[in-house]
């Protein structure tokens, strides 16, 4: 799930410019990029083994494990460590470095060889093969300690007969990457200190953010003519060369008159304890002066952030049951599912249930729809109701009941629409506090995947419920089913 702010180019292309009205589409931005990032981030592996076989006459193993990642049903050679000699437990300095998304499943193949041919050790052929094993990132994550122990699943010998090929031992870690906030304290001050009437700021432009900064910053108020300036900065963020541009005005009889802009350069706010300042600047005339400083990190966390701490991870799934699925008894209908055959929704159910379940704690998960109208007289529309048909309990227990209660659920709805998703969301967020106010001292995190085969109704309401739930530990998912374009959900 992503989002994008339309741009505008100005003739300098080192900036674009910021749409006039901005603040809540900068939030669900902001709230949605997190979401995004938090679910998308590298583990680094390390690697060592126990007991190789002795494969050479005069000397131990000359150890090498390559490294392939599965893609579209093959495995593609990702890395290699670096040639260990004569060393029958092997520990290896080369890392392996594995993007990870957490709600898709993702298999890893490890080959160890005894190197013969030491120039073209690249060359695998050449080598004798000891063994492989397969694990996936999923089960590295959420072993304790992110260590998993492997038997090598041994080659076989000329004689046709296995032996004992040793274990594979691998830790993840998760590299973090700029996942901070860092904040500066902007003052804006007036020349005409006499004038009644208010002055505004704002961000006239910045950087482009697809070199410097993950998202556009934002700018608070926080007293009268001093606000919070606000970035997220990406992997690629460097202060040497981004510069900001903020707009003044004075609002005279309701109306915005420009004073002029100044720019500040990042990498002077850093340096400098006491902040730098700006002119503001209009035809040549100053206008008044802006104090950028107090430069300050507020940390943020990623969804294993809170595996490492060893938190409850629940699971919420919510099915889209609106018309524009077509009536499930229908061969052209999203949940057909006739002749045991597995409808659209069931194929992405147990394609991404089957890894997500891996992580919620006790595998009872909370599971809604919404758009249909209710039994028994389908005279009421629901935008978000229980499958079970029970509200006050909503949970079943793991992927196979969800299966059953889903299929039986088919046939006790009435579809109808609109696509809302505000109200599913404002559920969720309920659910999610009442959790933690029932135990305040509960480590918990909860992941709502939402399936749907078309655009939201509810822009706004959506929108505003996504600023909500970025301030609670949840990752939403929405997975689109079917060949919608989903525009929409570009925000």
């Amino acid at each position: 799930m992503g989002a994008v702010v339309a741009k505008d180019k100005k003739d300098d292309d080192n900036f674009f410019k910021l749409p006039q009205d901005i603040e809540n589409l900068d939030e669900a931005n902001e709230a949605v990029e997190r979401a995004t990032k938090d679910l998308q981030t590298r583990i680094e592996l390390t690697l060592s083994c126990q007991h190789l076989p002795k494969l050479d006459f005069l000397s131990q193993t000359d150890a090498k494990i390559v490294c392939y990642l599965e893609d579209g049903g093959n495995f593609m050679r990702h890395d290699s460590t670096e040639v260990i000699p004569d060393c029958s437990n092997p520990a290896f300095d080369k890392k392996f470095l594995i993007p990870y998304n957490f709600e898709k499943p993702q298999t890893l193949k490890f080959e160890i060889y005894d190197v013969d041919e030491f120039k073209d050790q690249d060359l695998l052929d050449k080598q004798e093969l000891i063994g492989h094993c397969f694990t996936t990132l999923h089960q590295i994550v959420c072993s304790e300690k992110q260590t998993v122990i492997l038997d090598i699943i041994p080659n076989k010998t000329r004689n046709n007969r296995s032996r004992n090929s040793g274990t594979l031992k691998l830790t993840g870690r998760e590299i973090d990457e700029s996942i901070n906030k860092v904040s500066f304290n902007v003052i804006f001050n007036p020349y005409n200190r006499h004038s009644k009437n208010d002055f505004k700021l704002e961000l006239a432009a910045v950087d482009d953010p697809e070199v410097s900064i993950l998202k556009m910053p934002d700018l608070k108020p926080l007293e009268k003519n001093e606000y919070i300036l606000t970035l997220i900065p990406s992997d690629r963020f460097t202060m040497d060369n981004s510069r900001i541009k903020f707009r003044a005005s004075e609002v005279i009889k309701g109306r915005k008159v420009t004073l002029g802009e100044a720019e500040v350069y990042l990498y002077q706010v850093v340096s400098r304890s006491s902040g730098v300042k700006a002119k503001v600047k209009l035809d040549g005339y100053d206008y008044g002066e802006i104090r950028v400083k107090e430069q300050k990190e507020a940390p943020r966390f990623t969804f294993l952030n809170y595996v490492d701490a060893g938190a409850e991870i629940s699971l919420i799934i919510a099915m889209d049951f609106t018309k524009s699925n077509r009536e499930p008894t229908d061969p052209m209908s999203l949940h057909y599912c006739m002749n045991d055959q597995d409808n659209e929704y069931l194929k992405a159910l147990k394609g991404i249930g089957n890894i997500l379940q891996h992580y919620d704690s006790d595998n009872r998960i909370p599971l809604y729809g919404f758009g249909a109208k209710m039994p028994p007289y389908y005279n009421v529309v629901s935008n978000c109701f229980s499958l079970n048909g029970n509200y006050f309990d909503p949970e079943v227990v793991g992927l196979e009941e969800v299966i059953k209660v889903y299929k039986e659920a088919l046939t006790k709805y009435k579809f109808h629409g609109p696509t809302i998703f505000s109200e599913l969301l404002k559920m969720a967020t309920d659910y999610i506090i009442s959790e933690q106010e029932e135990d305040s001292d509960a480590n918990k995190y909860f992941i709502l995947l939402i399936m749907t085969d078309g655009d939201i109704n509810d822009f706004e309401k959506t929108r505003d419920q996504i600023i909500f739930a970025s301030k609670l530990p949840v990752s939403i998912i929405i997975i689109g089913i079917g060949n919608e374009k989903f525009t929409q959900m570009q925000m």
